[in-house]
């Protein structure tokens, strides 16, 4: 499972909606540090991503205005 897998949490994938999120939640120097950016497979490495994940699951799913 990536990365965007673990944000978008069975949602559609909303291109505006996610950079909007990924850039309110201040992820974009995480994501820039990766491999294949929010395409990595997170495995293993779960917990150093769960507060990220859990941030940005949070404000995608959510409808708040950003």
């Amino acid at each position: 499972m990536t990365l965007r897998d673990n944000v978008l949490f069975s949602k559609p994938f909303d291109r505006e909606r996610y950079n909007q999120v990924i850039s309110a939640c201040a992820l974009r120097p995480d994501l820039e540090i990766l491999p294949a950016g929010d395409k990595t497979e997170i495995g293993e490495r779960v917990l150093y991503f769960y507060r990220m994940i859990l941030q940005s699951r949070f404000m995608f799913n959510w409808t708040i205005e950003l």
